[in-house]
Formats: structure tokens, C-alpha cells, sequence
């Protein structure tokens, strides 16, 4: 029997899928599959997490179409083993999916199965993946592109005019790796959960997203929570934008809406930059600050990862990550200062840690956005957080401190952000005492940032800096834009 295969990857959805929809429109009776391919499993980007909601969302594409009559099949082997396991028992004449702009394993998996089905003469159809362009050499009319790709209608597949409802399949491939396990710590992935999000995002926590964005806790409701969905594929940027049309109009919502349709654009725009410069999964964009002498220091490494430095709002950030998988944009762009300029570890270290925390870790939005938070791109202000600032302006209160490290519960608001200023005198008029990892952070915070921001900005005067600046600013930006 000839068929469609529709191969699914960061695209974890039935609706807003013009892989599916094609191959509906094929003729051939279609099915869909999932590789959990041991590389990936084991890979050191990802981490038991991700698997979860992978699997979890992979159950929402099942049973969407197995209700049209379209088997949805899953393989724990690599892809070329997976595709010869489905052609001893069906003659695969297409197969459809979207381009994906993951890791390099990733990408050079697809250009082996490019030339696979090419031997095979089976024809691969790929297709952009939210308005991201393969190929591309500047950034000339990407923004214009970007927003007619938004506008477009959805590319939403037609099961009601699929013709093959009623196609008995003889072999089920499916692996025992896609069960499904919820986690109450964790936001269960699916297309039903994140259009969930979605909606109460629009109905009413959204109206709070421009005042709330920055603060650790508040951020936590008033943000919309999509970004797991949008990495795995489980709606697209595109049904997000289209979603938040309208919702501008509301008293009191502009600002919100406004600032939350730029932000979809911003996703795109380090994704487009991840794909036309993919090596800074390994590399510096600027190479002239590849021979930075980073600290080699293992134990300030392990107490960063561990929520351990004794510096109350990063320990209690990182604390809040490893249980679940979230915290918002400032606090994530904290962390990454701190490893990066107050303890200078090597920048490829903390960001392949970061990545198996993230839940929504999506590779073209990760390694860019690590390497600028580390000031290492030659093009963007150097921003070093001091997290004590950051902390008295985010989390006045201490509340989400005092929530993530409860040794520092009873500290009084006025040495909650800087519990190594409480005296002997000051703890037993209070009644507490501060643990010792307390009384002595790992660094002293003005003078680390200090020495960090003259090493950085003498590197930057360096011709080698300077000219990677120039070429940089040339193949990823408009001249006097960032898109």
C-alpha cells in the first residue's frame, strides 16, 4: 500500500500544520510519526523534562487523529531505521514535515535523510516553521516577511475531506516510550493545555503583562506561559499573533498586547539568527572573544547550579527553575549575568545547563540570547544585572526569595535582599539566624561586576572584536535596526 507520512518534530500539533494539511490533500492514505531517537534522548541539551513533554503532548496529536482515522506511529531508533522499519510494510511515496531549526545533531540528521529519501525515491517536502527562512544570507525585508506570514491564514488541514478514514493499518510501529506522566510541577504539554493558556491569558491575566513582566513572582500568572508550546511545537507563533488581535482595543490592554505581539517577533528574530548561524551552539558569534580567559572554577559552578552562591534572588531563581522549568525573561538574563560576569565561567558551560532546566528551551532562541546576556557579541550593550538592585525593584518584599529559600523565611524585609549585613546585634534583636552560606556570598557583588564589565569592554577594543562586530551587524541587521 502506498502512503503520506507526515513526520513530526517541534511541531507537535494538529491545527496551523501545512506539512498535514498537504499530505491529507494527497491522495494517499497518511500517516503520522514521532522518532524518540536514542542520540536526542541521551543528548546533553536535554533532560527527562523535555522527554515528558514531549510524550505528553505527543498524546494530544494521537488521539486528534486517530479520530479521523489516521494512525500516529512512534519509534525509539534513529531516523533512517525508523523509515526502513515503515518500508517493509507500506511503500512510502511522500513525506511531509516542517523545517526545524534545532541542533546541529538535528540538522545533520536531516541531511542524511535527505539524501535517504532521495535513494529511496521517496519525495521529502519541508516547509518553513513560524515565518523562520532556511537559506537566508541578510535580514533584507525579514520584518515586512514576517508580519505578511502572520496575516496569512492559518494552514489549517482539511479531516473532514480526508478520503482514507476508513483505511485498516496492519502494523502498529508505535514505541513504549511515548507514555505520558504528569507532573505537578511542571505545565503539561499538548495543543488543548497551551491553547488553555492561551485563552486565559486573553480573557484576563494578561491585562497585568507590561507591569508584572520583570517581577519574578507576579510574572509567573501574568505572563502568558506559552512558550513551551511555542518550542515544541504545540501552537504556532502565527495562531498566537492572530489570537491577540482585537484584544488591544480592551480598556487598559494596549500596552500589554503591544508588548506581547513584539515579543512573538523577537522569538523569530533570534530563531532566523540561530538558522543563518547555527555553529553558536558550539561558537561565539564574535570570535575575537573566543580566547577570553573564562575562570575554570568548578565549585562556584556547582553552587550556581545549585541555588547555592548566597546571593538570595539568583539562588532563589535557579531554585525555582530546577522545580519548574519557568521563570521569566529578566530573571533568566540575571542568571546568565552572574555566571557569565560576576563569577566569569565559560558561557558554553552555563548555557548547555540552562537548557536542560529550561522547559521551553528552543536552541535558536537559547544560544544567542546567552551569548548576548554574556556580552560577548560585540553589537549590544554590555548589561551586567546586579541582583540586589534587581531584587529591591522586582521582589520588594522578599516574598518569592523567602518562597524558594525558606532558611531565609524569618528575615526581616530590610536585610532580606542582603542578609550578610545583619550583625550579630541585629540577628538576636531579630530573633533569626542567617545561615552561614548567608553571611558569606560566593563573590562580592560591585566588585566582580566591576571587573568584569573593564575586562569586557578592554576586549572590545580589540580589532579582532571590532571586525567581527562589523560583520555581524551586517548579516543579521538592518543598518541603525536590530531587525
Amino acid at each position: 500500500m502506498k502512503i503520506a507520512v507526515v513526520w513530526f518534530k517541534r511541531d507537535l500539533r494538529t491545527t496551523d500544520h501545512l506539512a498535514l494539511k498537504l499530505a491529507l490533500k494527497s491522495g494517499l492514505p497518511v500517516c503520522g510519526v514521532y522518532l524518540f531517537e536514542p542520540s536526542l534522548l541521551k543528548h546533553e541539551l536535554y533532560s527527562e523534562r523535555h522527554h515528558r513533554f514531549i510524550c505528553q503532548s505527543i498524546a494530544h496529536v494521537k488521539s486528534g487523529l486517530e479520530a479521523y482515522g489516521i494512525p500516529f506511529f512512534t519509534f525509539e531508533n534513529n531516523a533512517e531505521v525508523s523509515f526502513s522499519m515503515l518500508a517493509e510494510h507500506y511503500e512510502i511515496q511522500e513525506v511531509f514535515g516542517h523545517a526545524e531549526t534545532g541542533i546541529d545533531l538535528t540538522f545533520k540528521r536531516d541531511l542524511q535523510m535527505k539524501s535517504w529519501f532521495k535513494a529511496k525515491g521517496i519525495t521529502w517536502s519541508e516547509f518553513q516553521s513560524n515565518g523562520i527562512h532556511r537559506g537566508r544570507r541578510d535580514r533584507y525585508r525579514w520584518k515586512e516577511q514576517w508580519y505578511s506570514y502572520m496575516n496569512q491564514p492559518l494552514d489549517q488541514p482539511d479531516f473532514l475531506a480526508y478520503e482514507h478514514k476508513s483505511f485498516q493499518w496492519s502494523v502498529d510501529f508505535s514505541s513504549a516510550t511515548a507514555h505520558v506522566e504528569i507532573s505537578k510541577h511542571f505545565q503539561p504539554g499538548g495543543e488543548r493545555n497551551g491553547m488553555a493558556y492561551l485563552k486565559s491569558f486573553f480573557e484576563s491575566r494578561g491585562k497585568s503583562y507590561a507591569y508584572h513582566i520583570s517581577k519574578p513572582a507576579e510574572s509567573r500568572t501574568s505572563c502568558s506561559r506559552i512558550s513551551p508550546y511555542l518550542a515544541w511545537g504545540n501552537m504556532s507563533v502565527r495562531q498566537a499573533y492572530q489570537a491577540s488581535k482585537g484584544h488591544e482595543n480592551k480598556l487598559g490592554w494596549k500596552r500589554s498586547i503591544q508588548g506581547f505581539q513584539s515579543r512573538l517577533r523577537w522569538h523569530c528574530h533570534f530563531i532566523q539568527k540561530f538558522e543563518m548561524e547555527s555553529s553558536s551552539e558550539f561558537e561565539l558569534f564574535n570570535e575575537g572573544y573566543s580566547s577570553i580567559p573564562f575562570k575554570k572554577n568548578l565549585e562556584h559552578f556547582e553552587r550556581w547550579k545549585n541555588g547555592r552562591t548566597g546571593i538570595p534572588l539568583v539562588d532563589a531563581c535557579m531554585r525555582c527553575l530546577t522545580e519548574t522549568g519557568y521563570i521569566n525573561f529578566r530573571m533568566r538574563a540575571m542568571l546568565v549575568s552572574f555566571h557569565s560576569h560576576h563569577l566569569f565561567l565559560h558561557w558554553k558551560q552555563g548555557a548547555d545547563y540552562l537548557a536542560q532546566l529550561f522547559l521551553d528551551f528552543e536552541p535558536g532562541i537559547h544560544f544567542p540570547q546567552f551569548q548576548m546576556q554574556s556580552g560577548l557579541t560585540g553589537i549590544h550593550a554590555l548589561r551586567i544585572y546586579n541582583p540586589t538592585k534587581q531584587s529591591q525593584d522586582h521582589d520588594p518584599e522578599g516574598a518569592f526569595i523567602k518562597k524558594w529559600i525558606p532558611e531565609l523565611s524569618e528575615v526581616p524585609i530590610a536585610f532580606i535582599h542582603e542578609p550578610w549585613k545583619m550583625t550579630a546585634i541585629d540577628e538576636v534583636f531579630e530573633g533569626v539566624n542567617v545561615p552561614k552560606l548567608y553571611k558569606q556570598p560566593i563573590v562580592n557583588v560591585e566588585a566582580a561586576a566591576r571587573d568584569a564589565r573593564d575586562l569586557i569592554w578592554s576586549w572590545r577594543k580589540r580589532e579582532s572584536v571590532q571586525e567581527e562586530s562589523e560583520r555581524i551587524l551586517k548579516k543579521h541587521t538592518l543598518p541603525g535596526r536590530m531587525t
